[in-house]
């Protein structure tokens, strides 16, 4: 859980480090194309670069156990098992639920949003303009989603209705919708963190950056802006996944649209993430491997390899040693083989000896600490156990487990020589003298005074045996003092040599280093000059081919313009030759059509007399209607009644069929003008576009 946690973390603060390195570095670059791809791969990254470690290996030596001290750390566990065990709160599992349900709420509220648009987007009625261009009624400004542009109910009053569609169509181009969804996706991932909301409101400035960039290159810049004004109080609710026309952030737009373009030097910006991202790997993404060098321990247990202990060297009868049996799994520093702990004891005896309990055999080996060799061969285990002296009394185990422990004031453990000396051998497995406190009782006073006394006497026999041991020793270690002193002056003549040779051959190595630097010196001396004359040649190159880049690129451009203002004419030429060449042709059919008019005139007027004319709720014959002046252009819609509807209406009885006419207002004719000339300009605009790619 806890990791999952620090996974979170991770991706919430190179989410954070994406929109301050934009802020900070990208903010006011206007090569916004690359800034989309930098914001895309950034949030998609920040997910998979907490998933990537760097494994670092460190050789650690393991140590070799004090089994005293484990033994120490072991009673104290035992001792606090009777505490009251300390609930641990699962903290970590219910953050992570709580922010998984968070997250899950928000994903459903955008998925069901992003839904619901879809679906009421795909049920509005579609516009003159095109089959993916709907008309909203409750809506107040232009926006595109996916692959649909939606209008307001009031478009036709919009001023420049041209620019908004060609807008909107460079939205559904560029697939900008689903910049917008992405991003609203991981905003729902991570909810709590502030730089995400502030991340969403960049990516989507960005994105109205590239569309206004080609808008006006496509038509003029000031008009593009003048309409980007004019619809600064004309704003969408808030749908943060679709691309509205009038977005806010209408001074940075324009800003951006009048800056001088970004240099392509500038671009090296990006190579400044690199070492972000190295820091990130060396502080959160290294994991360390130790890489532990084991002990040489044996392959096999005593239990399944017995051998005999071999024997170097025995003289005079061996001393009983204290063995117990340990685990073979760790080796601690008192583990002199396989299996065994051995404890030496030093007596007055020059020969040493081991006897192994539970009669087991095992393998010899060195003791790296003291240099002790273990020798002897099979033993016969004896067990002891160690005697129990209360107040100066020898009590037995049993008796002594029956004293109450809040009783004893002071115990002492006596072992080896020291227990020996003191109560002889039934002593040789130790002695633990136990003090009670004071009481009234004299009896038990003077049996602590004869205890105290006791116990001061068997040190000093213990200290006058140690004494006598050290003076044996010294008398075996006896050291030829004059060879000791020839071998040291040789030793000394010899490193006083070496030193000599050593010091000669120091000053020469240093002579060789003092060479080395001062020509390593000329030599940078040298490369810096050529490295200024370089770059001054460097400097002036660019220089001159700067001015060159900019006269080609003036040129081109005005290259450019005048072709497209040349393919502009000749389109417009041809539509005009077209135009006037499909006038032509009406002209002349409709000529025709009135030649043969007149030749059936005569027996249209018999049929005429069958027909009455209502216009406006009034009645005429044929005779008064075509007196009236009225002609086909006039007429908006005609509807003819049979005699059941002429007379639900009219409540005429007649045999005479009646004509009902509707007559084209100046408003319809003025709104049918508009839409002409919409529909014009949209289509300049696309054509336009397609010239410039």
């Amino acid at each position: 859980m806890t990791s999952l946690l620090l996974y979170f973390l991770k991706v919430n603060l190179l989410l954070a480090f994406v929109f301050a390195f934009y802020y900070v570095f990208l903010r006011k670059e206007t090569f916004v194309r690359a800034i989309r791809w930098y914001f895309n791969l950034g949030m998609l990254l920040s997910f998979i670069l907490p998933t990537i470690f760097w494994t670092r290996e460190i050789i650690v030596e393991r140590e070799a156990i004090d089994f005293d001290e484990l033994l120490a750390s072991s009673l104290s566990s035992a001792l606090q098992e009777s505490e009251a065990v300390t609930t641990i709160f699962p903290w970590d599992e219910y953050l992570l639920l709580f922010y998984v349900l968070v997250s899950l709420f928000f994903i459903g509220l955008l998925c069901y949003r992003a839904l619901r648009l879809m679906y009421r987007v795909r049920r509005l009625p579609q516009s003159p303009f095109g089959s993916h261009i709907h008309i909203d009624e409750q809506a107040i400004d232009a926006y595109s989603f996916v692959r649909c542009i939606v209008l307001p109910a009031n478009y036709k009053e919009l001023d420049r209705l041209d620019l908004v569609l060609l807008h909107e169509e460079i939205h559904l181009a560029e697939k900008h919708s689903f910049d917008m969804l992405f991003v609203s996706i991981v905003r729902a991932l991570c909810w709590f963190n502030p730089f995400m909301w502030l991340l969403q409101k960049s990516i989507n400035l960005n994105l109205e950056y590239i569309v206004d960039q080609q808008v006006s290159r496509a038509c003029d810049s000031y008009e593009y802006q003048s309409a980007l004004v004019r619809f600064q109080y004309q704003k969408i609710d808030d749908v943060p996944i679709v691309n509205a026309f009038q977005s806010s952030d209408l001074k940075k737009r324009i800003i951006m649209l009048n800056k001088q373009k970004s240099t392509i030097m500038k671009r090296v910006k990006f190579l400044l993430i690199a070492p972000f991202i190295t820091a990130f790997f060396g502080l959160f993404q290294v994991e360390v491997k130790a890489k532990v060098i084991e002990l040489p321990t044996s392959d096999y247990s005593t239990d399944q390899r017995p051998q005999e202990i071999k024997v170097s060297h025995v003289r005079n009868t061996p001393q009983v040693l204290d063995v117990e049996e340990v685990s073979n799994e760790p080796q601690f520093k008192q583990v002199k083989s396989d299996g065994v702990e051995i404890r030496t004891v030093h007596t007055n005896a020059t020969s040493k000896g081991v006897v192994i309990k539970e009669e087991k055999n095992v393998k010899k080996q060195y003791v790296s600490n003291n240099k002790e060799k273990v020798e002897g061969n099979k033993g016969v285990e004896e067990k002891g156990e160690p005697i129990y002296i209360v107040d100066g009394v020898e009590l037995t185990k049993e008796e002594v487990m029956r004293i109450n422990a809040t009783s004893i004031e002071k115990m002492a453990v006596l072992k080896g020589l020291r227990a020996v000396a003191r109560y002889g051998e039934q002593a040789k497995d130790g002695a633990i003298l136990i003090i009670t406190k004071k009481t009234d009782n004299e009896t038990a006073n003077r049996r602590r005074d004869l205890f105290r006394k006791e116990l001061e006497e068997s040190s000093e026999n213990s200290i006058a045996l140690r004494k006598e041991r050290i003076e044996k020793r010294k008398e075996a270690l006896t050291v030829d003092l004059e060879k000791f002193e020839a071998e040291h002056q040789a030793r000394v003549d010899e490193h006083k040599l070496e030193a000599a040779a050593r010091k000669e051959e120091h000053q020469l190595r240093r002579q060789e280093l003092e060479e080395e630097r001062q020509a390593y010196k000329e030599a940078a001396e040298s490369r810096r000059e050529e490295i200024k004359e370089m770059r001054n040649k460097s400097i002036k190159a660019q220089k001159k081919n700067r001015k060159e880049r900019i006269d080609f690129h003036d040129l081109d451009r005005v290259m450019r313009e005048a072709e497209m203002q040349k393919k502009v004419k000749d389109r417009n030429r041809k539509l005009e030759e077209d135009s006037a060449k499909r006038r032509k042709e009406n002209a002349e059919r409709l000529k025709a059509m009135e030649g043969k008019g007149a030749a059936s005139t005569k027996e249209r007027k018999t049929d005429m007399s069958k027909i009455i004319h209502v216009v406006d709720g009034k009645f005429y014959d044929s005779e008064e209607f075509m007196a009236q002046g009225i002609t086909t252009k006039d007429i908006k819609k005609v509807k003819v009644y049979n005699k059941e509807d002429a007379k639900a209406k009219f409540n005429y009885t007649g045999e005479k069929t009646i004509f009902e006419y509707t007559f084209t207002t100046e408003e319809d004719i003025k709104r049918a003008q508009e839409v002409a000339e919409l529909t014009k300009r949209y289509k300049e605009k696309i054509n336009a576009i397609e010239l410039v790619d």
